[in-house]
């Protein structure tokens, strides 16, 4: 637990003694950059820590050391495996140069963490703030450790909608292109440009909520048709369902509803306060609350969806700093909503943590706590490849968050 504390602690200190400050300069400057590198390092060391970690970690043992083997190794990968050539060349250099699944790891949290502190400077002064809610909100854990192929794309992709909406259209679809390379999930980035409403109203939230009670209400038919027509794709298929059990039951879907479009979207909503004189500020925060919206109606309301939100927790952390940042200071109006938006976003957190594994007894934090690193390769992390397969498995056809065609 130490490892955590020390950056829970430094995080809150610094946002603390520097997030008012709105120039990024001198000594601010410098500790971000060392908070950055502090996680970059925590992920890069880390030993067993992780769930889908336990799954690269065992497909790295089994990698060529045959240069002429590369080849094909890499066309099995992205047929077989659905790993694009870009994570596949990153494990074969890191296998070639250095044979250790460490080295995988220090590039993967490189870029992810480097592009997201990137993010968070360029849209808000919160940034210590922002980085907090980075590793309090499990979104650190995310994207260092669950879905590291993706966790690539996101950072790429973020830092190209934000080179996009300060006018280096270029950038964006360079950088968008380039996060292709690594998960296919990417290219739902490719609606950002297009994606734009107004403005941002709690009218535009109950629409919301509206159209993807609707989409839900006949997804059965529309994921019966798609699974039907894509049926010599099992791969798709299998996928499609492995992530339906949010939108399977009314259960389901008033679960994702209330996380996606009530508790985070009203904090997104109640972040815009206070910033109505910056034209530039509320320009950009159309843009991504539009996408936001967007791929949350579709993650509540259709099954499978709800993978493509990675994409939007850059922003969903910035505005949630906003939010939390100014949270005291811009209470003139509906105060009891914002006192239990705020409540709800630390019920998520609990709850992320707290998701328990029945056939192993454990709970989901097992997966990051305790920590182990480099130091600690004689500790027995058997326990969280049980968990692994377990939280891997698929789901019995018959089971409530589970559709049954």
């Amino acid at each position: 637990m130490l490892p955590y504390a020390i950056f829970i602690l430094l995080a809150l200190l610094l946002a603390i003694f520097f997030d008012r400050q709105e120039e990024y300069v001198g000594t601010k400057k410098l500790w971000y950059r060392i908070l950055c590198l502090y996680l970059i390092l925590l992920a890069g060391f880390r030993n067993g820590v992780g769930g889908d970690t336990q799954g690269y970690m065992e497909q790295f043992l089994y990698i060529p050391s045959n240069p002429a083997e590369y080849g094909s190794y890499i066309m099995d990968q992205l047929v077989y495996a659905s790993h694009m050539p870009g994570w596949t060349i990153i494990t074969l250099l890191a296998k070639r140069w250095f044979d250790s699944f460490y080295a995988v790891q220090l590039i993967e949290a490189a870029i992810v963490n480097t592009c997201l502190f990137y993010f968070f400077r360029k849209n808000t002064t919160h940034i210590f703030l922002c980085a907090l809610l980075f590793g309090l909100t499990g979104q650190f854990f995310n994207m260092n450790t669950e879905v590291m192929r993706e966790g690539i794309a996101v950072g790429l992709c973020c830092v190209g909608m934000h080179q996009y909406l300060q006018g280096n259209k270029k950038w964006f679809y360079i950088l968008a292109a380039s996060s292709l390379f690594f998960h296919i999930s990417a290219a739902v980035v490719f609606i950002f440009p297009f994606v734009r409403l107004k403005h941002i109203s709690i009218k535009t939230l109950v629409a919301a909520l509206l159209i993807s009670f609707a989409l839900w209400f006949g997804s059965d038919i529309l994921i019966e048709q798609l699974t039907h027509r894509l049926r010599g794709e099992s791969g798709l298929v299998a996928k499609i369902m492995t992530y339906s059990d949010q939108a399977s039951t009314i259960f389901g879907f008033l679960s994702s509803a209330l996380k996606y479009l009530v508790v985070t979207a009203g904090a997104l909503y109640f972040a815009q306060e206070g910033k109505e004189d910056d034209t530039d500020w509320q320009q950009r925060y159309v843009r991504y609350m539009s996408f936001y919206l967007l791929l949350a109606i579709l993650g509540c309301g259709l099954s499978g969806f709800s993978r493509f939100l990675n994409y939007t927790v850059p922003f969903m952390l910035v505005m949630m700093a906003e939010f939390m940042g100014n949270y005291t200071r811009y209470l003139r109006y509906l105060a009891i909503s914002k006192t239990v938006i705020l409540a709800g976003i630390f019920g998520l957190m609990g709850m992320f943590y707290m998701h328990y594994l029945p056939q192993t007894g454990r709970h989901f934090y097992d997966f990051f706590v305790p920590y182990t690193s480099v130091m600690d390769e004689h500790v027995d992390n058997t326990y969280r490849e049980e968990m692994y397969l377990e939280a891997t498995a698929v789901q019995d056809a018959n089971a409530k968050n589970s559709r049954n065609f």
